[in-house]
């Protein structure tokens, strides 16, 4: 391959401008055993820049759904229906070679725990998986691709970097190994407190469900840019997710300028909602934060915590002024009998989408 057979197949004009950097990256990608075939199709992508590094993420892929389901002995819409489950591809395309080990090993899990069970629990990976990757590509986007702009980088430039990244993410996955035991442990300690000694419901668990939202986002997002949003959310989310591990509890989820938090006593909930807005309150980028912390039976699927109380929770953010945390009656109850915390009179609040009023009361701080 030479710079002729890149002159035919049109990536490649010795008169057009930074025709010295294409042709930089054109004998990089070649060393790297880039075929000429797959230059033509990065480049038809507009990502001829990546083309190593795509092909080192994709891997040698060989295996078709079918010869995955005749390998494993099984027919292809069982295969079919646990990839759907895992956010990926099946048909017309080919997969790697690992697909087989994989698919084996959920098809086993399948028949100790049930086929809907793993499909749903294959869902909850899936989602995982694709915040890491997403993350990963957020981060090289908005620190390295940034400096490479400034910097007027040559293509050859950010080929490389784009590669040094990719190589830079293979601990990913031993770090998400560790990461998983550890937090199991922590699951199963959560979820014995919280399920006591009646193991005869094992998805109704007695848990507290924190919210914490940030009061006037809205307008306070119409004057900043979508990068200071950006950074200055991460703020927020960094104080829910840290102050939640101190106090044995766990960010759910964030959702826009919204934090669900769990944890599995009354008083670790409140400490967790008093600390986070306090720790908003001292962030001059941030809009004031208010919580609600509720306590009771919810349902655990997938990771996530769903039914009545979560929903009255939800609701009960909102009720509060900037700083302010609401409690509802079996809270202010725990709160009182064990002394943790000051906390004022219960008064109804009738709340967005609940029918009966809902007592709360201010926590005093």
């Amino acid at each position: 391959m030479d710079r002729g057979d890149w002159q035919g197949a049109g990536l490649y004009d010795p008169d057009a401008p930074g025709a010295a950097d294409r042709l930089a990256l054109l004998e990089h990608l070649a060393a790297e055993g880039v075929t000429l075939e797959e230059m033509i199709d990065a480049e038809a992508r507009g990502a001829l820049q990546t083309a190593y590094g795509d092909k080192v993420l994709r891997g040698d892929r060989t295996l078709t759904a079918v010869a995955l389901a005749d390998d494993l002995g099984v027919p292809l819409t069982h295969v079919q229906r646990l990839w759907m489950a895992l956010g990926l591809p099946v048909d017309d395309v080919l997969l790697p070679a690992d697909a087989v080990s994989m698919t084996a090993l959920l098809l086993d899990a399948s028949k100790m725990f049930g086929e809907d069970a793993i499909l749903g629990f294959s869902r909850v990976m899936a989602g995982a998986a694709a915040q890491v990757a997403e993350a990963a590509v957020a981060l090289f986007l908005g620190e390295v691709q940034p400096r490479l702009d400034s910097e007027h980088a040559t293509e050859l430039a950010r080929a490389v970097a784009n590669e040094q990244a990719i190589a830079s993410f293979g601990f990913v996955g031993d770090v998400l190994g560790m990461l998983i035991r550890e937090h199991a442990v922590l699951a199963v300690r959560r979820s014995r407190a919280a399920r006591g000694q009646d193991p005869s419901a094992p998805q109704e668990l007695e848990v507290a469900v924190c919210f914490v939202d940030l009061v006037g986002s809205t307008a306070w997002a119409q004057q900043r840019t979508l990068r200071d949003q950006a950074v200055a959310l991460a703020r927020f989310e960094t104080a829910a997710w840290e102050e939640a591990v101190l106090h044995d509890g766990r960010l759910v989820k964030l959702i826009g300028d919204e934090a669900m938090i769990i944890a599995t006593s009354a008083v670790d909930a409140v400490a967790i909602a008093a600390a986070v807005c306090d720790r908003v309150g001292a962030d001059g980028g941030l809009p004031p934060a208010r919580a609600a912390v509720g306590f009771g039976t919810v349902l655990f699927r997938d990771g996530d915590y769903f039914g009545p109380l979560v929903n009255t929770v939800a609701r009960a953010v909102k009720a509060g002024a900037p700083y302010e945390v609401m409690v509802t009656a079996a809270v202010r109850d725990v709160l009182r009998r064990t002394r943790s915390a000051e906390v004022g009179e219960l008064t109804e609040h009738q709340l967005r989408g609940i029918d009966e009023p809902v007592l709360l009361a201010p926590l005093l701080r």
